[in-house]
């Protein structure tokens, strides 16, 4: 956006003035540019709640050397019009607008006029001055009417709010009632599964719960240009887009209570998805297994343990609380949420992103089982190998591997200078590999889990070996896998 001397006259004699100017108005010789522009922002998209009206304000806003194209005044004005009981469509001229997107000056003006006209409770604008509109009081709870409940919204950013609450969303064996819904709350829309939450931030007038189901369903029979208005009378909510309408019923569903505002929120070290993504197959996946199913975080310290293989992520920061991420809470984090902040209290943790999208899980408590003993760096003989070779010999022996009672497979391992045999069996089926590899030590064999082995050697291509390990050392990482028999 571009700040021209136009800005100045146009704004405060076509649009200020047609909002009473006020007290609050900053005056352009006294307020600073950034400040005027903001407040000119302000005004243009106060008025420019649908694409149609935006191609009507288009003249006013590139007149002012204001660059912003209709479809996101669209998106900038859509949560504007709740505030106001007007249908801006029925107040704009009939005839239509010109290709440019321009109109004349006089148009637009009158177009402005018509607007305010129709926001203030008049049939049509006078040229006298108006009193500012009576301030009504608060209504004693958030019940609204039918005609101030409406919201409008573009497809494609419902069903991007659709998507980003899936992750919350239960199932038909669901313990708690209307996990499969996702539950409108004025100034959010959640989704809870029991164990997961997502919080996502969107004003609407609505206050209930829907099946999630419904929703998806619903919004892909429209396209992503359609503007969805979305309407709570009642129990009921109302989706409806040009001549097609949905009426949903609703359950009166009350999410958890967060107390959102009173958190405290903590900045993540900038490496804290790098971490947990490192981390995040070490933890068990078995969730039942309580804390091993969790990564551990501590000050800079970021740990894994599934009772085979061990991992140790530092982080470039600390955090203020000892915290257990669940195994399925760290890989929204990475893969979808990307969370920049987080806040715990006594019942659940939350990481928030940029955009404000909130994910939680409950808080679990307990004692981590020790692992300093065996995440510590150790003297060992070190070898050396290809890790594409040694993955790919390791992925052929598991398929014959044998497994205990715990559905852990191990391979046999032998070391020789410059070279390694990989050996596995099942009591019928049997596999056996040679491997090049780098190493001077003594013959020496052990057994380790073949899954384990592939997750530590596809961060290094040299491992040492002691008497209980097989691991390896980066620069903020440490991994191992514990030796079976020897």
């Amino acid at each position: 956006m571009k700040i021209t001397k136009e800005i100045v006259a146009i704004t405060y004699s076509e649009m200020v003035k047609l909002f009473d100017g006020g007290d609050d108005a900053p005056d352009p010789k006294d307020e600073t540019k950034k400040n005027l522009e903001q407040y000119i922002l302000e005004m243009a998209t106060d008025l420019a709640p649908t694409d149609v009206f935006s191609a009507k304000a288009a003249y006013v806003l590139d007149s002012m050397s204001i660059n912003i194209p209709p479809a996101t005044l669209l998106d900038l004005g859509v949560e504007d019009i709740k505030d106001y009981n007007f249908d801006i469509k029925s107040s704009l001229p009939k005839k239509s607008t010109p290709k440019s997107g321009k109109i004349s000056k006089a148009d637009a003006i009158a177009s402005i006029k018509e607007a305010k006209a129709k926001r203030d409770g008049k049939t049509k604008p006078d040229s006298s001055p108006t009193e500012p509109p009576t301030e009504q009081p608060p209504a004693e709870d958030k019940t609204l009417t039918e005609n101030t409940n409406m919201v409008a919204i573009p497809q494609k950013k419902f069903n991007e709010v659709l998507k980003l609450l899936a992750p919350g969303v239960g199932n038909k064996n669901s313990l708690i009632k209307n996990a499969m819904h996702v539950i409108f709350d004025y100034d959010y829309i959640y989704s809870f599964n029991g164990q997961i939450c997502v919080i996502q931030p969107l004003k609407t007038r609505v206050n209930g719960s829907v099946s999630y189901n419904y929703l998806k369903a619903i919004m892909s029979k429209f396209g992503p240009d359609d503007i969805i208005e979305i309407t709570g009378i009642g129990d009921t909510i109302e989706l409806s887009s040009g001549k097609s309408q949905f009426t949903l019923s609703m359950d009166h569903t009350a999410p958890p209570d967060f107390n959102l505002p009173e958190l405290h929120w903590s900045p993540l070290p900038p490496d804290f998805l790098q971490g947990i993504k490192t981390c995040h197959d070490s933890a068990h996946g078995n969730e039942d297994l309580g804390l091993i199913s969790c990564i551990y975080m501590k000050s800079d310290k970021l740990v894994a343990f599934d009772n085979v293989r061990a991992i140790k992520y530092t982080m470039e920061e600390s955090v203020p609380d000892v915290i257990y991420i669940p195994k399925k809470v760290a890989k929204l984090c990475y893969s979808k949420y990307a969370p920049t902040e987080i806040a715990v209290n006594e019942a659940w943790i939350l990481f928030r992103n940029p955009s404000g999208v909130c994910l939680a899980a409950k808080t679990m408590f307990g004692e981590y089982p020790a692992t300093k003993s065996i995440l510590k760096i150790r003297s060992g003989d070190l070898f050396k190998f290809s890790n594409k070779s040694f993955t790919a010999l390791l992925e052929r022996a598991s398929i014959v591997a044998d497994e205990d009672d715990n559905k852990v497979k191990s391979v046999e391992i032998e070391l020789f200078p410059l070279k390694l045999i990989c050996r596995a069996g099942n009591g019928v089926d049997m596999f056996q590999e040679d491997l090049d590899i780098q190493y001077t030590g003594a013959q020496r064999m052990f057994k380790a889990d073949p899954k384990a082995m592939i997750d530590i050697i596809k961060r290094t291509d040299e491992l040492f070996i002691d008497k209980k390990t097989v691991g390896y050392a980066g620069e903020n990482v440490f991994g191992c896998v514990s030796i079976i028999s020897v």
